[in-house]
């Protein structure tokens, strides 16, 4: 499958280094091409492919936002005619500066805003309660367990493939169904940056959803 990211960073450069190993090409919408390809193909491998954000999404079958929170609104409108129809993922979490919480209100998260940016995309939630540092190759698990990708969306068909996708790298897929359901998702993954960053427990951490 072409996945392709809107931005280069940890969350970007991470989930790659799970996806090229498991067969998958990646392209990566940058504002800095240039720069951004020598470290990514080293970084992940010679295969990866850098260009603009709006070259990448349109040549890619999956788009996934891994871009902070502030930007979302604006690379939503931006690329918002190449992606009608298009799989967008939304990994990002409505933080401030210092990590805190940005509270959007108890009917309204980061998941739903990027839908209603792009009403003829296939948007899904997912990603976001996992830190960077466990998307690590032999670091998706703990104790034994599977790290759990929450994934949320209202097309169902979109919602298994990103659940695929997440098995691809490693991780135990849960669907939890429609787009509204990024509201508790967040709020898990502002207690998962709770625990490490305000209360320093680090970013080795996550969480494994158990079903008898």
């Amino acid at each position: 499958m072409l996945i392709a990211f809107i931005g280069t960073g940890s969350v970007a450069t991470s989930l790659g280094r799970l996806f090229y190993p498991a067969g998958h090409q990646l392209v990566y919408g940058s504002r800095q091409p240039a720069p951004d390809t020598d470290r990514l193909r080293r970084a992940i491998g010679p295969g990866v492919q850098v260009t603009t954000p709006l070259a990448a999404a349109q040549q890619a079958e999956v788009v996934v936002l891994a871009i902070p929170y502030d930007a979302l609104t604006t690379v939503a409108d931006e690329l918002r005619e190449v992606l009608q129809g298009k799989l967008v993922v939304d990994t990002t979490n409505p933080v401030q500066a210092d990590w805190s919480p940005r509270v959007l209100g108890a009917e309204n998260s980061a998941g739903e805003e990027t839908a209603r940016h792009l009403p003829d995309s296939r948007v899904v939630k997912a990603f976001n309660t996992i830190f960077a540092d466990r998307m690590q190759p032999g670091l998706q698990a703990l104790q034994g367990q599977r790290l759990t990708a929450f994934i949320c969306g209202d097309d169902p068909g979109a919602t298994q493939t990103v659940a695929t996708l997440a098995a691809d790298a490693g991780f135990a897929p849960l669907i939890v169904h429609g787009i509204q359901n990024a509201r508790y998702v967040e709020a898990m993954a502002h207690l998962n940056i709770q625990l490490a960053v305000g209360q320093g427990g680090g970013t080795g951490a996550g969480f494994a959803y158990l079903q008898a």
